[in-house]
């Protein structure tokens, strides 16, 4: 990404490594996988999460699931930190799922039939995958050495 593009700040990321850094005191890695440990604990954690969602859902319990929601992405966003990504980097690789995304068509994915009118998208052939991306978007990164 050249130095003239604009990344925005993502302060739910910023918040997120401050708690890391602070609290859990884990310092800033380099991009690369979390360790095995702590990668079990973090997918714990997601589907910790997911459950208390869909049982707040099923109870009718609205802020529940907003509840729910906001600790999910709190610690989906911990991962990207334990994994070596920083506000910047998320913001780039957030921005090429995006920008593919965008070129994808209303339908519904192979997998996915039974779901009634609830809207869903599929990849058009001309489809590009924005993980072609992230290679060029973390090389950037340890050039950098951010």
């Amino acid at each position: 990404m050249s130095e003239r593009e604009y990344i925005p700040v993502n302060k739910q990321m910023l918040d997120v490594i401050n708690f890391n850094r602070t609290v859990l005191k884990i310092p800033p890695r380099k991009p690369g996988p979390q360790g095995k440990k702590e990668f079990d604990l973090s997918m714990h954690q997601l589907k910790e999460e997911i459950d208390e969602i869909e049982t707040a859902f099923e109870r009718g319990d609205f802020i529940g699931i907003l509840d729910g929601l906001i600790d999910l992405e709190y610690f989906l966003l911990g991962i990207f930190y334990k994994n070596g990504i920083n506000e910047s980097t998320h913001a780039q690789l957030f921005d090429a799922v995006h920008q593919a995304n965008l070129l994808k068509k209303m339908g519904v994915k192979e997998g996915r039939e039974g779901f009634g009118d609830a809207a869903d998208a599929v990849k058009p052939d001309s489809w590009v995958d924005p993980e072609l991306k992230f290679a060029r978007i973390l090389e950037e990164v340890t050039l950098r050495g951010s």
